[in-house]
């Protein structure tokens, strides 16, 4: 079986091949996998164009090539813009912003190719480097017989070692020397020396080295091909020092009265005090070859970094074995029963866990004076986090506020049975769906603030820190989840308890639908339990809005004949199954079929009719809803998803979840409509929405004098 790390060794040496080529490294790679005869025609490989045309980095071109020929002649393609910038004049944005028209186009930059790369490093004294230079040329020769290309390039694999004595390292002689790499044609080795900074620790003599490997050859012609032939390829440095290279100190983190006040970099002083820094890396990275001991003799150039980022695993058996539950329908069951079961689940394991821990790095030995305070300090507001939890479990003998709890835990079991089981084709009943301990803490120790209106907590911005995949979305759905009911319970199911509750606000419109999803399979869990106790739950429907701007969603939902291609109206009518949606959704968030199938199984083009509903009618509509046509569904006929996407409909319906991008956020001055998501309401009409000082006359139905509730929780 291949396991994870063979493959993503695999990926990396086709991405390497792919953007730079046959380097050293990869075909070392190969020969020891025992792939000779593969290692051996990529040395030699043979190109049907020039190697500008096959390779995107990883060269250097001559130093005397004119700046427009040093200029990438490929950076008007269809990618230049990709990160935001105009890379080519030819090239005019076409992008719009959300709703104010075009938008400015990004400043115009040329990228350049580099004709020199290098690293700076330090050596202590009386040591001297054994430096290996890596790099192919490629010559224009002859196309083989069989072959229609039209032209040919053949690499030429060069290494050549040089031999630095210690002597070259001193202060006594010249700051600056270079020396010729041999049968490089024009290759130079060229490095700066200076102290190493004496106020930093450094042991004496020891010496700051800036070594650049520079490509000076002369070249005849100013066409690109002209200038390949002159470059050199595959480009990189082995530096090997026997007496081992100095670890770099960062002077902004180091332990001195100037950093005292600046709190990251105490506590980056503090958490990567284990962690050494070998050389710095110019026009490209540095890879170091660190052993055991944490000593590195050997330090190589690469054009393609790399860095692991370790999975942070729970220590789940540990805690589960001293009695935590992690269990969300278990959870539910003990909240149920009353406040010492569900309590008892908790304070002891949970709780305990995390005051032994920070107990034990109380006793964390080695630190400096400054890293200390640093770790007081840090152990200090983890105790307070520790108290927020202890309080949130203490809360649950509040009937209400364990009430909340139960059904946050009932319906995230149920939106995690639907992702995991129903969507995936496997019995829901099978799944068995869990916290992770962080998450559980995260929801208890805000229980408190979400349910007492003037506690401390509500002031406080929670940053929740985790690599991709460590479970964050859960964290902050489960909070949302309780946040929801609990206002519901709060104004016992009143009309009054409806508005918006929870606001999440995204920067990025690809993570904004990313999360639409996952947060809408929980709304709909939620709006499924709101109906089997529409007494306790109220009587106005859970539902999520999707508040992104015209591009991604309609602003209006127009009527017959309004000649507005992006009103909603038209959107549908125009709509004949393919990526141009209405909106952006492409699967039904309870049971994932897509949207127009009958089954997750249903293999036959999507059927466009029925899928996207302007009711009451088409003409003059005043909502528009989205069907599941999958029957089993329990959000298929007369029973829509509960989304909101249209923003005219959003002002009115007021959904109790909103995503949003902070571009919308500019709208707030200027929309009047835009105050209702903030409480600003005076009547409710049952059925339609929530009406206010921005609608005029239209102002009839329900009074409601103290308005609604603004927002409880903002992500």
């Amino acid at each position: 079986m291949t396991i994870s790390s063979t493959t993503r060794s695999q990926l990396i040496q086709a991405l390497t091949l792919d953007l730079l080529g046959p380097t050293s490294a990869v075909l070392e790679q190969l020969e020891a996998e025992g792939q000779t005869d593969e290692a051996a025609e990529l040395r030699e490989e043979l190109l049907d164009r020039p190697p500008n045309r096959w390779y995107q980095s990883g060269f250097l071109i001559p130093s005397e090539t004119s700046l427009d020929a040093r200029a990438d002649d490929a950076a008007d393609d269809e990618f230049a813009g990709l990160d935001g910038q105009n890379l080519s004049s030819k090239r005019k944005s076409n992008a719009s912003a959300d709703d104010t028209g075009a938008s400015e186009a990004g400043p115009a930059r040329r990228v350049f190719f580099p004709c020199s790369v290098g690293l700076s490093l330090l050596l202590p004294a009386g040591a001297g480097l054994e430096v290996m230079v890596h790099w192919a040329s490629y010559r224009p020769t002859a196309p083989p017989e069989d072959s229609k290309a039209e032209e040919a390039w053949l690499r030429e694999p060069h290494q050549q070692p040089l031999s630095l004595p210690a002597e070259l390292f001193t202060l006594s002689g010249r700051s600056a020397e270079s020396r010729e790499v041999p049968g490089s044609e024009g290759l130079m080795l060229r490095w700066h020396l200076r102290a190493a900074p004496l106020d930093q620790g450094y042991p004496p003599g020891a010496v700051a080295v800036s070594l650049l490997l520079t490509n000076e050859r002369r070249f005849e012609g100013r066409s690109a091909e002209d200038r390949d032939r002159a470059s050199a390829f595959q480009v990189q440095l082995d530096l090997a020092c026997t007496s081992g290279f100095l670890a770099r100190r960062d002077p902004r983190a180091a332990d001195r009265l100037a950093n005292a006040n600046d709190w990251d970099h105490r506590v980056n002083n503090l958490h990567y005090r284990d962690d050494h820094e070998f050389a710095v890396g110019h026009n490209i990275s540095v890879a170091p070859q660190i052993d055991a001991a944490g000593r590195c003799q050997l330090i190589s150039t690469t054009w393609l970094p790399q860095a692991t980022v370790e999975k942070v695993l729970p220590r789940v058996a540990e805690l589960e074995e001293a009695g935590l539950v992690l269990s969300m329908a278990k959870l539910d069951r003990l909240a149920s029963e009353g406040a010492e079961p569900v309590q008892a689940a908790l304070r002891r394991p949970l709780l305990r866990a995390y005051t032994d821990w920070i107990h034990q790095q109380r006793q964390t030995a080695s630190l400096s004076k400054q890293q200390q305070a640093t770790a007081t300090e840090l152990l200090q507001e983890a105790s307070k986090q520790a108290r927020r939890i202890e309080r949130g479990i203490e809360a649950l003998e509040n009937e209400r506020v364990r009430l909340a709890f139960a059904i946050a835990n009932r319906v995230m079991d149920a939106a995690a049975r639907q992702r995991f089981g129903v969507m995936r084709g496997r019995d829901p009943k099978a799944e068995q769906p869990q916290w992770r301990p962080f998450q559980l803490a995260f929801l208890l120790m805000n229980l408190v603030g979400m349910a007492e209106l003037t506690d401390a907590d509500r002031d406080t911005i929670d940053l929740l820190f985790f690599p991709t995949g460590g479970g964050k979305t859960e964290a902050y759905l489960g909070l949302a989840a309780y946040t929801l009911v609990l206002r519901r319970l709060r104004h016992e199911g009143s009309i009054e308890s409806a508005g918006m509750s929870v606001l999440m606000r995204y920067t990025l419109r690809l993570l904004t639908l990313d999360q639409l999803g996952r947060a809408s399979t929980l709304i709909c869990a939620l709006e499924l339990e709101r109906r089997k106790d529409p007494q306790l739950l109220g009587k106005w429907p859970f539902e999520i809005g999707l508040w992104v701007g015209q591009s991604g969603t309609p602003n209006k939902l127009g009527h017959k004949g309004d000649g507005d291609d992006n009103s909603a109206s038209s959107r549908v009518l125009a709509w004949s199954g393919g990526d141009n949606k209405p909106i952006p959704i492409d699967n039904c968030p309870w049971c994932g079929t897509e949207l127009g199938k009958a089954s997750l199984a249903d293999e036959r083009p999507a059927v466009v009719r029925g899928v996207f509903r302007l009711l009451p009618d088409a003409d003059h509509p005043s909502e528009l809803r989205v069907c599941c046509r999958n029957r089993q569904c329990r959000f298929s006929g007369d029973s829509t998803l509960p989304l909101v996407a249209v923003d005219e409909m959003l002002y009115q319906r007021l959904p109790a979840f909103v995503i949003a991008t902070v571009d919308k956020f500019a709208a707030l001055p200027w929309v009047g409509a835009t105050g209702k998501l903030f409480g600003r309401v005076s009547h409710a009409q049952p059925g339609k929405g929530f009406f206010g000082p921005s609608d005029g006359a239209n102002m009839g139905g329900q009074p409601l004098a103290g308005g609604l509730e603004p927002p409880d929780l903002i992500i």
